[in-house]
């Protein structure tokens, strides 16, 4: 029973528990049996003062045991375990006021022990050992106060060494050796307290000497060696204290030389020279310092070309950089005058056809830049002005190689597109489309109900972005709705339109016509219209004649029902009704006639209801 007085326990709660609000907070995310927080890592059950000392569970969120142990005074003391969510166990050890201590294992998730350690105070003393998952053995060393001591032993799954090697107070110390998985030796090397020392040897797996070189306290001195598989020398060369030094060769593995020069603390310097795999000199020249200086020539693979450049602090001045294929063939050349690159700079694909030519003037972009495909075909066109790019044009092509398309841009000084234009034509070479900055500009452009089934709904002709030549529309059924032509964005010339049946409902001229005031029966625009109109009932028999002049009805006007009887007959001014009217009923007996006045005011011989009988025209 805790003796304190109750203003000490009130005192002593409030310390804890303030200190201990923040830490509350974010341990509550984790769910413990019983319910505790920390205070510097020391456990406590919520609402008491006084370490707690007892059996704890960690869960995870999902209320799985992830850890559990015991605690004594609010520490760690005792066996603790950690568990997979499947609830088999991943680790077991001891505590000790808070340290390991003993025999710790880890295992994997097959129930396989994954590591063997043991510990005094927290720190690792005496025989680890790992194993793989399967239960090979794969590594065994000993430590002492928590550091590397003794024999290090290192194996590959299949149960053969990969490396060994000696410690000393945590550092390496004597001979490591490492082998191939296959057993064959692969490296010896000698350390000194943690640093290489002494001589190094490599072998291919074949048992070929790979490399050699000398260490003096991690430093590389001496001469370095290094073969090729084959047994030809591939590297040889001078170090002092792990810099390049002296004269250094390099050759292929046919033996033939590859290129020798000299070094100067890590710094290439005096005369250099490389050569090809088949035997000729492909470079030569000088440094100083590691820069290309004075003049350097190169030459082509099979020796039958050659260029010269001058360097100055490693930068070209003047001549030509020149590469070549294996084969011979030009792959690029670049001129320099002045420091500056000057001219075509070209690009050559290996089978001699060209993939790339630049402009320049003075290291900047000016004229045109081609490129092409290995084929020869012209990929793009661009157009620079002092670096700038302003105009290109990319090039599509249909499988066979005729032009499907073109991409046109055109750039401000921002580097952003201003205008863009799309141009496609046909297999034949005949121009299809063109779209300038979306909007339709040049050729015949198809839309479609459904383009996978090839059912058209419209073919408009284009003309520098304007409607201009056929226009088609179709219904859903494949039946023509309406032919005609445009000029200029307006209804010019002849035009029918057709009922879903396929029947011709009406045909007439229009000139200028905007496409506006559609009449409402047949949705047929009547501005425009012009001279005669003619149109039909869906069955094929006449509906009516209609003349028209600048889009108004003028002139005479008269209408069929459907049985061939006349329905009508009038005259027009301008859209206005004039002179004699006459209208008959479907068999033939009259319905109304009568005149129009002067004030547009109808008089009829028949009193009937309204005076003006009601029809339509198309």
């Amino acid at each position: 029973m805790n003796s304190l007085p109750t203003i000490f326990k009130i005192i002593f709660a409030l310390l804890i528990f303030g200190s201990l609000f923040s830490k509350q907070i974010q341990l509550q995310r984790v769910k413990t049996i019983p319910n505790i927080i920390f205070n510097n890592n020391v456990a406590y059950k919520v609402d008491e003062e006084t370490p707690y000392t007892g059996k704890i569970s960690i869960l995870t969120k999902d209320g799985v045991i992830k850890s559990e142990g015991l605690l004594r005074d609010g520490i760690k003391s005792g066996l603790w375990k950690e568990f997979f969510s499947s609830g088999q166990i991943k680790s077991k050890g001891i505590y000790r006021n808070d340290m390991k201590t003993g025999v710790w294992a880890d295992w994997y998730n097959n129930d396989q022990k994954q590591s063997q350690a043991i510990y005094r105070n927290g720190q690792k003393n005496g025989k680890e050992i790992t194993w793989y998952k399967s239960g090979i053995k794969k590594t065994e060393i000993n430590y002492k106060s928590n550091k590397k001591e003794g024999l290090y032993r290192f194996w590959y799954e299949n149960g053969k060494k990969k490396n060994e090697c000696s410690y000393l107070n945590g550092f390496k110390n004597g001979k490591l050796t490492e082998w191939y998985e296959s057993g064959e030796i692969y490296k010896e090397q000698n350390f000194a307290l943690g640093k290489e020392h002494g001589l190094m040897f490599s072998w291919y797996e074949s048992g070929s000497k790979k490399e050699q070189q000398y260490f003096t306290k991690g430093l590389i001195n001496g001469v370095h060696l290094e073969w090729f598989e084959n047994g030809q020398k591939k590297i040889e060369g001078n170090y002092i204290n792990d810099k390049y030094d002296g004269f250094w060769q390099q050759w292929f593995s046919n033996g033939q030389k590859y290129m020798e020069g000299k070094y100067d603390e890590d710094m290439l310097v005096g005369s250099w020279n490389q050569w090809y795999k088949n035997g000729n000199k492909y470079s030569s020249g000088i440094y100083e310092d590691s820069k290309q200086v004075k003049n350097w020539i190169y030459f082509s693979p099979n020796g039958s070309d050659s260029s010269k450049m001058l360097y100055a602090d490693g930068n070209p001045i003047l001549g030509s950089n020149v590469e070549w294929y294996a084969g011979g063939e030009k792959e690029s050349e670049i001129n320099y005058k002045n420091g500056q690159i000057t001219g075509p700079v070209t690009y050559w694909y290996e089978n001699g056809n060209k993939k790339l030519v630049q402009n320049y003037t003075n290291n900047l972009l000016n004229g045109s830049t081609v490129k092409w495909s290995e084929k020869g075909k012209k990929k793009s066109k661009q157009n620079y002005i002092d670096g700038r790019l302003k105009i290109e044009k990319r090039y599509v092509y249909y499988l066979e190689g005729q032009i499907d398309s073109t991409l046109e841009f055109k750039y401000d000084n921002s580097n952003n597109i201003v205008n863009k234009i799309i141009t496609k034509w046909s297999q034949s070479g005949k121009l299809l489309s063109k779209l300038n900055n979306g909007s339709i500009w040049k050729g015949e452009v198809i839309n479609w109900w459904d383009e996978d089934l090839k059912i058209k709904k419209q073919l408009v002709t284009y003309v520098d972005g304007k409607k201009t030549g056929r226009f088609k529309s179709w219904f859903k059924n494949k039946k023509i709705s309406s032919d005609g032509y445009y000029k200029n964005d307006l209804m010019n010339g002849n035009w029918k339109f057709y009922y879903r049946n396929g029947q011709i409902k009406a045909e007439g001229e229009f000139i200028d016509g905007d496409g506006k005031n559609k009449n409402k029966s047949t949705n047929i625009p009547t501005n425009g219209r012009s001279g005669k109109w003619a149109s039909w009932h869906e069955d094929g028999s006449k509906w009516s004649n209609l003349s028209f002049l600048n889009g108004k009805k003028h002139g005479l006007q008269k209408n069929w029902y459907e049985n061939g009887q006349q329905e009508l007959e009038g005259e027009y001014n301008q859209d206005n009704p004039v002179n004699k009217w006459s209208w008959w009923y479907f068999d033939g007996a009259p319905m109304q006639e009568g005149k129009y006045n002067g004030d547009g005011n109808f008089q009829g011989l028949y009193f009937i209801n309204p005076q003006v009988p009601n029809f339509s025209y198309p």
